[in-house]
């Protein structure tokens, strides 16, 4: 916890763009934000995470992504995931694995698909 900053949104408030340099990844902690990629909108809610792959790849976001209502999110710095990740390799295991099927659904265009499925596993 000690790496992660809380950031709050209000509804339609952008917290990063598409072409930006990725400096944090996020942690949905309270409401829902609307990842906007180029062919298709994909919501994400509380206990999912975004930007990991531009952080990873260290490149400009692929997407812009906005509050869609009131969200609290947790940021975690560039610099401090790859810590974190080198120190706790199960926590760099599932953020490569998550990275790794949302480009690969990327390429295929059903990142929504990869959402929903993260969705119904984690209500299990």
């Amino acid at each position: 916890m000690r790496y992660l900053r809380s950031a709050t949104y209000e509804p339609g408030a952008v917290i990063c763009r598409r072409g930006e340099p990725a400096r944090s990844m996020y942690f949905v902690a309270e409401g829902e934000v609307s990842v906007e990629l180029p062919d298709q909108r994909v919501a994400l809610v509380a206990g999912q995470f975004f930007g990991e792959v531009a952080v990873l790849k260290r490149s400009e976001r692929t997407a812009t992504v906005r509050a869609r209502d009131r969200v609290k999110l947790l940021a975690l710095d560039a610099d401090d995931l790859r810590h974190l990740m080198n120190a706790h390799p199960s926590i760099a295991t599932i953020i490569e694995r998550v990275a790794e099927e949302r480009l690969a659904a990327e390429r295929l265009g059903r990142a929504g698909d990869i959402v929903a499925e993260e969705l119904a596993s984690s209500a299990q």
